[in-house]
């Protein structure tokens, strides 16, 4: 490639595709987070008891922790 095109343009257009994957990483992380906010409040909106749901997110996070803090020993 940089010997049909040059070594600058062919620089060039490793960045500009190198920009565009970065920016496709950051955007696919934030709608996924959004994404996820917007299905927790979906399931308080849907969920009857939301005691015993808000309880069940707790017991999952605190499950989630202790292994993290297994693997690390």
């Amino acid at each position: 490639m940089s010997a049909i095109f040059g070594i600058d343009e062919t620089t060039e257009n490793i960045g500009e595709l190198f920009g565009d994957f970065l920016h496709f990483i950051i955007y696919t992380v934030i709608g996924l987070f959004f994404l996820g906010i917007c299905l927790v409040i979906l399931v308080f909106l849907i969920a009857d008891n939301k005691k015993e749901v808000i309880g069940s997110i707790k017991d999952k996070f605190l499950k989630i922790r202790k292994e993290i803090g297994r693997k690390d020993k």
